[in-house]
């Protein structure tokens, strides 16, 4: 019988079941091949054509390593690494250039309409000294201590009678100034301070150790320092014009690091030690000499976790205000 009839003699309702089994059939088909191609194409992306931005290192507390896989760690260039390779706990060593570092926060005067050209007075300054406990020949090191402590409170002349809003804010009475010594005076006892332990010579002013300031942001030293140094007509010293660390940039350039596909905004004291794994701030805020403990507690945490510890924030001892005047004269209409 002729191929044609032998199709012909098929019933109309079993050509149609025919019809849609094999329907059926080959769209399955290719749904299987599509699915396992794709994922034959990611388990290949995920393996040869990782990039570092892809990368998730996690964030390791002492005793827990990084989450990423070894092969991946190899993406991250050495001078990036600032967590540990798998399996390696904190601290995580790393070469340091500077020996000792000295941390600072100032309080200063105040109105409760202050704004960011106001004439300030410091009259709170604490400093405390860090040091490296396991610093090697070849200079690496990882843990830093609190070594020894500096405070003064300072007495203000421009305005000499604090605001009522100063004393809420920060806790420091009018008594304590008007005992408090003159900025020139504070400066000798600090000069005092450093020569004993043996950063600069107490002669000469020379350094002897290489020792960074460290701040939480620029107005500290930029806006502070250089607006009381005029005021009290005080020049500051050569020893306290360079190598500055900006403790706030460098934890939002850590942070950087531990998320490349981020751009973290900077943080006050309190969620810089939150960020780090740390516990929550001790002693009062806007206390001088609490908020330099807790940022010295910042800058040991970057130590132990890697961090290469450098200047990054300059200084220009000439800036000037609108409100200076000749010799050291406020010109209240600017302010």
């Amino acid at each position: 019988m002729p191929l044609s009839s032998s199709f012909l003699s098929i019933p109309i309702w079993l050509w149609d079941l025919i019809v849609h089994f094999y329907s059926i059939y080959g769209l399955t088909l290719i749904l299987a091949t599509l699915l396992m191609s794709g994922l034959a194409y990611r388990h290949i992306s995920r393996t040869f054509f990782a990039t570092p931005s892809r990368l998730n290192f996690a964030e390791g507390k002492a005793g827990r390593a990084a989450s990423s896989s070894p092969s991946r760690n190899t993406y991250l260039k050495a001078s990036q690494q600032t967590t540990p390779h798998p399996g390696q706990a904190y601290p995580f060593r790393k070469p340091q250039p500077y020996d000792a570092f000295l941390v600072m926060d100032f309080e200063a005067t105040c109105i409760a309409t202050s704004r960011f050209n106001y004439a300030n007075e410091i009259i709170e300054f604490p400093v405390a000294l860090l040091k490296w406990e396991d610093k090697t020949p070849d200079g690496t090191a990882s843990q830093l201590a609190i070594v020894d402590e500096f405070r003064s409170f300072v007495k203000p002349t421009w305005k000499p009678i604090l605001s009522e809003y100063c004393t809420t804010l920060t806790g420091i009475t009018q008594a304590q100034v008007d005992e408090a010594p003159s900025l020139s005076e504070v400066f000798s006892l600090l000069k005092v301070f450093m020569a004993k332990h043996k950063l600069i010579d107490k002669d000469t002013e020379q350094t002897l150790t290489r020792f960074c300031w460290c701040t939480d942001g620029p107005w500290d030293i930029q806006d502070l320092l250089l607006k009381t140094c005029f005021i009290s007509k005080t020049p500051m010293p050569a020893w306290m014009q360079g190598n500055i660390l900006d403790v706030r940039a460098q934890v939002t350039s850590w942070m950087h690091t531990q998320n490349p596909g981020n751009r973290p905004r900077p943080l006050g004291i309190v969620r810089q030690l939150n960020a780090l794994g740390l516990p929550d701030f001790e002693g009062s805020m806007h206390s001088g000499i609490d908020d330099t403990r807790n940022i010295a507690r910042i800058v040991i945490e970057l130590a132990r976790r890697g961090v290469a510890l450098r200047p990054n924030l300059g200084i220009n001892v000439h800036r000037r205000w609108p409100w200076m005047g000749k010799n050291g004269k406020v010109i209240e209409e600017y302010i």
